[in-house]
């Protein structure tokens, strides 16, 4: 019986993508079909893309600019151009607001997308292609085999375990950009210590 639902479900934010590449790593743990850790690779791969484009959609979005046409989707290649908008991209940073009537807090992460985690991705990419199987003729094999051309899939589940770890500490930051004015008030206050 056909469906009434017009639309098709699918989370598509780094921290969906992360969840389901956790979820494959974790079957393919416990089964080792590499269907699976090849999911798993691809829901990591989109992850960090979305991660470093919300961040420079975010960065856009502060300087009136329009984050509609992003049209790249190598991370580093995004991540330069967060570089160019917002210098301080790469330094994590947590902002506490606390209100002077209550003398409660809450605490906000900026957490980002590192060079390395930008690096993984493009490594994933060697992983999601036909060609895969073509430069590494042993890729079946159930132990790492250590370097080029001998490599089998157990020579990448370390990357994609890294990666994994990585874009959860990428995303669990609650900011999608940098605090920008944390470092005004600081040149403002350290202005004042001057004169």
């Amino acid at each position: 019986m056909p469906t009434t639902d017009f639309m098709f479900q699918f989370k598509a934010h780094a921290r969906a993508f992360l969840d389901r590449a956790r979820e494959h790593l974790a079957v393919f743990h416990s089964t080792a079909d590499l269907g699976h850790f090849f999911y798993a690779a691809l829901e990591l791969r989109f992850g960090i893309e979305a991660r470093v484009t919300d961040y420079l959609g975010a960065a856009l979005k502060s300087l009136g600019r329009d984050a509609t046409n992003l049209n790249e989707y190598v991370a580093s290649k995004l991540l330069r151009r967060l570089a160019e908008i917002e210098p301080l991209y790469e330094a994590p940073e947590i902002l506490r607001v606390t209100s002077e009537q209550t003398g409660k807090s809450s605490a906000f992460a900026y957490t980002p997308v590192t060079r390395e985690l930008a690096g993984i991705h493009g490594r994933l990419g060697e992983l999601l292609h036909y060609k895969f199987f073509l430069n590494n003729p042993h890729w079946y094999m159930k132990q790492p085999l250590g370097g080029e051309p001998n490599r089998s899939v157990a020579d990448f589940v370390p990357l994609v375990e890294k990666g994994i770890a990585e874009l959860a500490r990428a995303t669990s930051g609650t900011l999608l950009g940098h605090p920008r004015f944390t470092a005004i008030v600081q040149d403002v206050l350290g202005a004042g210590d001057d004169g």
